[in-house]
Order: structure tokens, then C-alpha cells, then sequence
């Protein structure tokens, strides 16, 4: 999905786990939780 296409290429990401019914995401790896967070709302997450 286009959540996982999109933290896919950030520096530090290893795994990413996205369950979309519970609203979740779940990131492996070294990278910082604020990255994170810029990249899954510029992906438009969480869906409205």
C-alpha cells in the first residue's frame, strides 16, 4: 500500500507493518519517530 511505498525509501527504515482497520503503523528499525510522522502525513495518514 501507498503507506509502506512511501516510508520504503527513508533512511533507517527497515520493516513496516501497516494495519489499516486498527489505524496502526509499525515502523523497524533506526529511524526517528518525527520522521516517521512527516512521512505518513505527507502520504495522507491517517485516512480521514
Amino acid at each position: 500500500n501507498n503507506i509502506s511505498e512511501a516510508l520504503e525509501p527513508v533512511e533507517g527504515v527497515e520493516a513496516t507493518v501497516v494495519d489499516i482497520n486498527a489505524k496502526t503503523v509499525r515502523v523497524r528499525g533506526s529511524v526517528d519517530d518525527l520522521v516517521v510522522r512527516k512521512v505518513l502525513t505527507a502520504a495522507g495518514y491517517p485516512p480521514a
